[in-house]
């Protein structure tokens, strides 16, 4: 079963060089980032297709690194 990943970063946060090593730790491959603005605020969002394992796993590991807004979870 795959699931629809979506880890929204806080405002102004920066976070992409951070991410990006930890997608290589993970084994991740890269995700597609996107830019949200909100109210004036860029939000860095980074897209992922996971398995079932894996979705507590990479949250758990993204909420480590900090500065994480809010994830979103979707089965597909």
């Amino acid at each position: 079963m795959k699931y629809d990943v979506t880890i929204v970063f806080k405002a102004e946060s920066n976070p992409q060089e951070k991410v990006r090593a930890l997608e290589k730790d993970l084994g991740l491959s890269e995700s597609f980032i996107h830019v949200r603005n909100i109210e004036g605020h860029a939000i860095d969002v980074f897209d992922y297709k996971l398995n079932r394992g894996e979705v507590l796993r990479v949250i758990d590991k993204f909420y480590e690194i900090g500065d994480v807004a809010f994830v979103e979870v979707h089965k597909r």
